[in-house]
């Protein structure tokens, strides 16, 4: 019969925002945080399970629980009875960490009970004699990523004290009501305001006020898809080295790379990364496992002029200066600045750089994270314990897994130019491709030359009529008229015959004064097949224009429209009007001319701007090499 160990209260800030992110999205299960600790060694499977019991037991966090009252989300302690650890023995599976892996991503797949049900559950899970994995689940509700550190800490802690007799109750945790106390304490106090006005003002203007697409909300349904790069001990030591010369923290130098690859990416000159981060008032808070963390929104600027040492000048600053004021709610700035459906943040970045050395008795461990909460659009994570790792995790119902690993390649590819860079090189000129995509875009993409194709444009067109002669050659109208290669070809040759018996023929010229549209394109091709060249007479331009591109090119023929024909000045071509001439019984097979490709295809004539407008031929050689 369980029993419920203390009375309703109300949820802290930051357990309020989850719950509420979590209702309005009732489907998606990556509000849990998992974790396991991979133990190597000859560890006691007995003593493991009975400190994860002891956990339990005394994290009061790990046995909160949730019930809705009048629409209010309340929460109170459970009884430690009704939270066995489960004990799962996969040492005689054929692979055992698959077996394993596949054991916790089913468990992470179970849906939330958040009325009345269990937010935390455990498990060990034993691989081999010398091989443990202590596994945990928790709803973000009630632990953050401060919390599994603590937790992870004080795991080791008990099973150290029960492996040497000493009692397991020293060092014990505090209890939830520290950290519940502070927060509603810090909710009433001066702090509270100042913070509410420092936010205020550092988000005035913010370019999220105006609405744009940019910074519309993303909010996830789903869990996230995760992309996973391990970076080499060269190329770690190599950033920190990096961040060193540049007089910044390693994380300092991540941070930094982020907002720089946002900037590269989008070619936005203001730029706002979401940090995640303990907003925890003091060491005594920072040891109490519970939901607190927030998201600062860091508002840079990187122009043009940005300099390397400004960009991670002004990174620092709004590090140093948001967490001063880190436990106001991230939530809360929206609510001020009433951005309902939106964001201030388009990628998000967690730097770990904390690697705890947990140790079960001689036994060495290992952490691996297997869910940090949602994402709304992306969220860049690296760790660095026990060797470096960045984590993608990317919204499904906005991108896909390759759109991820693109991510991590480029901002790695951020990362390690700005460590190399000069504190005076100019930020805009960060590379994000790698030396194969470089290669591809500047080398292979650009690799077009070919050998140059025999004959002339009417050679090309009537082989590629004859290969595909039902396919599409014209669209007009939005779609509404479609021509086929097959009817192009014949309504050219019908219009090339009517050419050539007015005297259309090599080294002559055919005027084309027509509307863009398909007959135009007929006109064009008609004039090549008879042998002749066109020449391209705008109907829009003034009728002196015109008269001089006629006097000066001589075409044989201009053809027009009826429309258009009476604005074609009088000249000695003959004046070949479309729906006036009769074309419909001449033959339309191809007339066979054979045309030199040294031979006109077009005259086009320059705009004048500087003179007299001057022909310039353009030769079938000319246009097929170009094609």
């Amino acid at each position: 019969m369980t029993k419920n160990e203390g009375e309703f209260i109300e949820l802290m800030g930051g357990q309020l925002g989850i719950w509420y992110a979590q209702q309005l999205a009732p489907e998606n299960r990556s509000f849990f945080l998992a974790e396991y600790i991979e133990i190597h060694g000859p560890v006691d499977h007995a003593l493991l399970v009975r400190a994860a019991e002891l956990r339990i037991h005394e994290t009061e966090t790990a046995r909160l629980r949730l019930k809705t009252l009048d629409g209010t989300p309340a929460q109170y302690l459970h009884d430690a009875a009704d939270y066995p650890v489960r004990t799962v023995d996969l040492s005689g599976e054929t692979d055992p960490r698959a077996a394993a892996r596949a054991w916790m991503d089913a468990d992470l797949r179970r849906p939330a009970e958040l009325d009345g049900g269990p937010l935390y559950n455990a498990a060990i899970i034993t691989l081999g004699e010398e091989l443990h994995y202590w596994y945990i689940r928790v709803h973000h509700l009630v632990f953050d990523g401060q919390s599994g550190v603590v937790a992870a800490a004080r795991g080791a802690e008990i099973y150290d004290a029960l492996l040497e007799g000493r009692d397991p109750a020293e060092g014990a945790l505090a209890p939830f009501s520290v950290l519940h106390e502070d927060d509603r304490a810090y909710r009433t106090s001066a702090q509270y305001d100042e913070d509410r006005l420092y936010w205020l003002d550092r988000l005035a203007g913010h370019p999220a006020l105006d609405g744009g697409d940019a910074y519309k909300s993303r909010r996830a349904q789903h869990a996230p898809l995760r992309h996973t790069d391990g970076i080499d001990t060269d190329a770690a030591d190599s950033l920190k080295r990096g961040a060193r010369r540049l007089r910044t923290s390693f994380p300092g130098l991540m941070i930094a790379a982020a907002a720089l690859y946002q900037h590269r990416v989008t070619g936005e000159r203001e730029i706002t990364v979401g940090l995640p981060v303990r907003a925890r008032g003091d060491r005594r808070t920072l040891a109490v496992p519970g939901m607190t963390s927030n998201i600062l929104p860091l508002r840079l600027s990187i122009g043009p002029r940005t300099t390397v040492e400004d960009l991670v000048r002004q990174t620092s600053r709004a590090v140093r200066d948001g967490m001063r004021h880190q436990r106001y709610r991230y939530r809360d700035m929206l609510g001020d600045l009433k951005i309902t459906d939106g964001d201030l943040c388009g990628l998000h970045i967690n730097v770990m750089a904390f690697d705890y050395d947990l140790r079960f008795g001689t036994c060495p461990t290992v952490t691996h994270n297997l869910s940090t909460g949602p994402v709304d659009n992306l969220r860049i994570d690296v760790y660095d314990r026990g060797g470096m790792q960045i984590n993608v995790d990317a919204n499904p119902d906005a991108h896909d897994l390759d759109e991820a690993a693109a991510v991590s390649r480029h901002y790695l590819n951020v990362a390690t130019w700005l460590a190399h860079a000069e504190p005076t090189a100019l930020a805009a000129h960060a590379d994000l491709l790698d030396e194969g995509e470089r290669g591809r875009v500047l080398v292979e993409w650009n690799d077009t030359a070919t050998e140059p194709v025999a004959g002339s444009l009417v050679d090309l067109f009537e082989a590629q009529a004859a290969r595909s002669p039902e396919a599409d050659a014209l669209v007009w109208d939005e779609g509404d008229e479609v021509v086929s290669y097959g009817e192009l070809d014949a309504r050219a040759n019908r219009l090339a015959r009517h050419l050539a018996g007015l005297g259309v023929g090599p080294e002559s010229v055919v005027g084309v004064c027509l509307e863009r549209g398909p007959e135009m394109v007929v006109a064009l091709l008609a004039a090549l097949k008879a042998g002749g060249a066109y020449l391209p007479v705008d109907p829009d331009h003034p009728t002196d224009r015109i008269a001089q591109l006629l006097a000066d090119a001589a075409p044989v023929a201009v053809v027009t429209s009826a429309a258009i024909a009476p604005s074609v000045p009088a000249s000695d071509a003959a004046l070949v009007v479309l729906e006036q001439t009769p074309l419909t019984d001449l033959d339309d097979s191809p007339l066979g001319v054979r045309v030199d490709p040294r031979s006109p295809a077009y005259v086009i004539f320059t705009s004048g701007s500087t003179g007299r407008p001057k022909g310039v031929v353009v030769p079938h050689a000319g246009i097929v090499n170009r094609l």
